[in-house]
C-alpha cells in the first residue's frame, strides 16, 4: 500500500483458508504361521491450510488396534451411533499439519476361517483411492466367491506396481475398492500347506527358479526354507546328467557329502538347527 501523507488508516480482515485434504488408503492382510496381521495405511495429502484433527471409521474388531502417526497426541474411539459394526475414531494432532500425513493402524488376530478384510471409511477428506491386498508367507489363501464392492487388480496393471511400491511384501492378491467402503466385502480363509517331513527336517516352503538357453542347457536354483530341530543332514537327489555348482546354508557355503562309489547323484546337505 502507498499513502500520500502520514494521516492514514487501514483495516485488515483475515480469514482462515479452507484446507484441501486428499487421502488414499491401503488395507493389507498378512497370513503368518501363527496369526493374521492386519495393517492399514491412511496416506493424507493436506494443502492450503493445516489441520489438527483426523476422523474416520473402522470395523468394530479394530477397536483396540495400534494407531501410529508422527504427530499423534490423542486417540478417541467410540461406538458408531448408527451401526454397531463400526467405531468412530478421532485423532487429535500435536500441531497443525500440512503436507503429507501417514497414519498406520496395526492389529493381530488368531488364524481362523471366514475372515473379512477391513476397509476404513474416511470422514474428513476427499478419497482418491482405496486398495485391499492379501499377503502370504507361503500358505494358500482361499477367497470366497461373491465379494462385493471390489475390483481385482492384475499384475500387469499400473495399480499393481503402485501396491508393490507401498507394500513390498509377497502380495497374493490385490483389489481396488469401488464405491462406498461400507458396502465392500471380501471373505477369505487360510489354507495351510502340508509340511513335508524329512526325518524331523521340515521343508516349509520351496522355491525353484529355472533358466534355459536356446541350446537347451539349463540352470536351476532351488531355495528351501527348512525347520530343523535335530537332523544333521538333508538328503537330496540331483536330476540325471546334472552338475552341482554350489550349496549354501543360512548364507554360508557348505560342502555336501556325495556317495561317489554307489550313488553319485545322492547328496547329504549339512543342516543347522532352527526355530520357528
Amino acid at each position: 500500500f502507498r499513502f500520500k501523507d502520514d494521516q492514514y488508516n487501514a483495516t485488515f480482515n483475515l480469514s482462515r483458508r479452507t484446507p484441501t485434504i486428499r487421502v488414499s488408503t491401503y488395507s493389507n492382510v498378512k497370513l503368518t504361521p501363527r496369526a493374521i496381521e492386519e495393517t492399514l495405511l491412511l496416506d493424507y495429502t493436506i494443502s492450503n491450510s493445516g489441520i489438527r484433527k483426523i476422523q474416520f471409521q473402522l470395523p468394530n474388531w479394530l477397536r483396540n488396534a495400534r494407531i501410529k502417526s508422527p504427530y499423534l497426541r490423542e486417540v478417541t474411539v467410540v461406538d458408531n451411533a448408527d451401526n454397531a459394526n463400526w467405531v468412530d475414531v478421532t485423532l487429535d494432532l500435536e500441531d497443525e499439519v500440512i503436507g503429507q500425513l501417514r497414519i498406520i493402524i496395526e492389529h493381530d488376530r488368531e488364524l481362523a476361517a471366514q475372515q473379512s478384510v477391513p476397509v476404513p471409511i474416511i470422514a474428513i477428506g476427499n478419497v482418491q483411492q482405496q486398495f485391499v491386498t492379501l499377503e502370504s508367507n507361503g500358505d494358500e489363501i482361499k477367497i470366497e466367491q461373491g465379494f462385493q464392492g471390489l475390483e481385482g487388480i492384475e499384475r500387469h496393471q499400473p495399480e499393481w506396481a503402485q501396491l508393490a511400491k507401498i507394500l513390498p511384501g509377497n502380495i497374493y492378491a490385490g483389489y481396488k475398492v469401488n464405491g462406498n467402503p461400507a458396502d465392500s466385502n471380501l471373505v477369505y480363509s487360510p489354507v495351510r500347506r502340508a509340511v513335508v517331513d524329512k526325518d524331523n527336517a521340515k521343508i516349509l516352503l520351496a522355491e525353484t527358479v529355472f533358466f534355459m538357453d536356446r541350446h537347451g542347457s539349463y540352470r536351476t536354483r532351488v531355495v528351501l526354507h527348512v525347520d530343523n530341530q535335530k537332523e544333521q543332514f538333508l538328503a537330496a537327489e540331483l536330476p540325471q546328467g546334472s552338475v552341482l555348482w554350489s550349496v549354501m546354508v543360512a548364507g554360508a557355503p557348505v560342502k555336501p557329502l556325495v556317495d561317489h562309489e554307489n550313488r553319485n547323484r545322492h547328496l547329504r546337505i549339512p543342516l543347522i538347527r532352527t526355530e520357528l
